[in-house]
Formats: C-alpha cells, sequence, structure tokens
C-alpha cells in the first residue's frame, strides 16, 4: 500500500512525501535447472523538499537457492535469520510548522528458499506449516511492528491551531505479509506450482482535524478503515491442478464521513466509484479566522472487484493469474486563515495489487 501527500504548507519548501507498507515476493523456476528466492521489504517513510529526498527504513532483505545452473551455482537452500527494521523519521519544518513522515522501527521479516525441502531446510517461514517433500519452494513474511504515520504541525501558522494526522496505518498484529510458492508432486504427471499471496494492514486513517480546533461530533478520519484490511489470492498451473485462480473475498470496511457518521463499504464495492464526502470546521483562533476543510471531490475514488484469467481450462493449466486491487481514493485537505490558503495538499491512498501468476510449459514432443 502507497499512501502519496503532496502540495504547499506555507513557509515550508515541501513538494512531497510517501508512506509504504511491508511487501514480499516469492518466486520459483523449475526446470532444466531450479532456481527459488523469496524476500521481504519493510515499511518506508519519504519526503521530498528544497533539502532533496530522504528516505528512512524499506531495507530489503531475502534468500535464495540454485541447483545446477552453470552460470550462477549456489547453495541448494538459503534462508534469513529474523530480521528487524530500522524505521525512521524524515521531516520538512520551519519553526513551529512542520510535516512528518515515520517509518516503524520495529518491522521484522523472514525468507527462505528450497531446491529441496527436506530436514532443516524448509519452506515457508515458520511457524507455518514446513514443506518437507523434497521438492522446491520458497517463502517470505512480513511484519509491520509500528505505526506508519504522517502529520502536520501548524503552530507556526497559527499558534494553538495544533498537530493534525494526515495519514495512519497501524500493524495488523501477528498477521505479516506473506508469499508461497510451491512444487508439488503427482504421480504419472508433471505435477504443478501453486503460488499464494495475502495482504493484512491495520486500522487505517485518512485525513483528521487539527487538534486546536473542534471537529464535528464522532468524527475521527474523513476516511477510515477501523478493523484494518485482509486479502488472499492464490494460483496453480500444471497438469493436474486441483483448483481455478482465486482471489477471495477482502475483509474490512472502507468508511467515509457523510456529514453525521460513517458510510460503511466494502473495499471492492461499485459504490466506492465516484464517491464524494466532506468535514468542514471553522473557529477563530488566536484572533485569526481559521477555516479547515476536508474532502474527496467525485472522480477521486475507485475500486474494482478481484480479476483472475486461466489459459486453458480443467486440471490442466498453463498461464494461470489472480489479483485483487482495491480502492483507491484522494482526500484534499486545505487550511485557510484569514481567507488566505495557507495549506494545500492532496492524500493519496493507492491499496495497491495483490498477485500470484503460475506459468506451466508442457515438454516438447520427441520427432
Amino acid at each position: 500500500m502507497l499512501i502519496t501527500i503532496s502540495g504547499t504548507v506555507q513557509g515550508l519548501t515541501f513538494s512531497t512525501g510517501y508512506l509504504q507498507t511491508t511487501g514480499t515476493e516469492s518466486n520459483l523456476q523449475n526446470e532444466q535447472v531450479t532456481r527459488s528466492n523469496a524476500t521481504f521489504a519493510e515499511s518506508l517513510a519519504s519526503i521530498t523538499d528544497a533539502l532533496g529526498t530522504r528516505t528512512e527504513g524499506g531495507v530489503v532483505s531475502g534468500a535464495q537457492a540454485a541447483d545446477s545452473d552453470p552460470n550462477a551455482p549456489g547453495a541448494t537452500y538459503g534462508t534469513t535469520s529474523e530480521v528487524g527494521g530500522v524505521g525512521g523519521t524524515v521531516s520538512s519544518s520551519s519553526g513551529s510548522t512542520s510535516i512528518s513522515f515515520i517509518a516503524p522501527p520495529s518491522d521484522t521479516g523472514r525468507a527462505d528458499a528450497a531446491v529441496v525441502a527436506s530436514g532443516a531446510n524448509i519452506c515457508p517461514p515458520p511457524s507455518d506449516v514446513a514443506e518437507t517433500d523434497g521438492l522446491p519452494c520458497a517463502g517470505g513474511r512480513m511484519q509491520q511492528g509500528g505505526t506508519l504515520s504522517s502529520s502536520l504541525g501548524l503552530g507556526g501558522i497559527v499558534p494553538s491551531l495544533g498537530t493534525a494526522t494526515l495519514a495512519t496505518v497501524a500493524a495488523a498484529a501477528g498477521t505479516p505479509v506473506k508469499s508461497f510458492v510451491d512444487r508439488e508432486a503427482v504421480s504419472g504427471q508433471d505435477g504443478r506450482i501453486e503460488v499464494t499471496a495475502s495482504r493484512n494492514l491495520g486500522v487505517l486513517g485518512i485525513g483528521a482535524f487539527p487538534s486546536g480546533i473542534a471537529a464535528p461530533a464522532t468524527f475521527t478520519y474523513l476516511l477510515r478503515m477501523p478493523a484494518g484490511y485482509q486479502d488472499t489470492v492464490t494460483s496453480q498451473a500444471g497438469t493436474t491442478t486441483t483448483a481455478g485462480p482465486s482471489t477471495g473475498t477482502p475483509t474490512g470496511n472502507v468508511q467515509f464521513w457523510n456529514g453525521a457518521g460513517y458510510t460503511s463499504l466494502a473495499p471492492t464495492a461499485a459504490g466506492l466509484n465516484n464517491l464524494t464526502s466532506t468535514a468542514t470546521s471553522a473557529a477563530t483562533i488566536a484572533g485569526r479566522a481559521v477555516v479547515v476543510t476536508i474532502s474527496v471531490n467525485a472522480g477521486a475514488t475507485a475500486a474494482q472487484p478481484g480479476t483472475h484469467q486461466t489459459n486453458p481450462s480443467g486440471s490442466l493449466r498453463t498461464d494461470v493469474d489472480s489479483s485483487i486491487a482495491p480502492f483507491s481514493a484522494t482526500v484534499h485537505y486545505v487550511v485557510t486563515v484569514d481567507g488566505v490558503t495557507t495549506v494545500d495538499l492532496q492524500i493519496a491512498l493507492q491499496l495497491g495489487t495483490i498477485l500470484t501468476r503460475g506459468v506451466y510449459g508442457q515438454p516438447p514432443v520427441a520427432g
């Protein structure tokens, strides 16, 4: 998932910044040469202003294994020990005005890749059930360890206006993102490859009012997911596939402010397309007329159901993919002081695509 914030803040040279959640990827090639690898990446915070671009977090680690490749010989088993993230904060500031992006310091991940899964050479990472069938596999796991967030400090624009949370993504405790690919043998057949990926996000919020101005009753964020988000996709390819591509049903509702409370929709619901939402608060603070408007305009939201494709059909499948690309939205965050715009930001949320793909090539016929 990616949250990008861009625009202007009075007194700052800030132009853009983003938050990126954890991720993982697993791959397996099983032909004359067998190669398997898995990687994982910790969450990332980045900012760009007149000083340039700075980032914290985003470290990528991985494991790989290979057998008889003469051009790239390698170990038949690779693993990473449990790796901890570094996290950190990047910010643009001037006096009491600031915008900050924070990546948590306690993400943890692991990757395992095997040409022959057996004994101590296992995958996927524990505590998932280990493959010990003597066939290749690869798996990665990454657990977000804390809250990924961005905040706006407005004390330098109007004293006592306070700080606003622009975006926040909590950790989904105990439910990491995962990827896994596995070769499965079938007697008298070539067998199949199975690829699975799952994604878990914690409680999410986009667009809160500054702490120094009253929000509407029951308002927390203009856009929120109070129960987090989960989805899973699976693809099988080969001569004896037991199931077609699957996208599952994403869980966790998207909620938009409707003026009196929240409208709740599924993350792939058609009702998320071209949805509108606005919240406004006005007050006199330190003798200044302050208006904060947080809105989603028509055309700034979109959603689509999961997609899958298989070729051909039946138990023989040569090219199978499955994906989910749930909702995206852009929130407009504006602060005016005495009629002059002092903050004008676009907060773009993209849950991104989760994808699995399996490809099987039939052996050539002799003669």
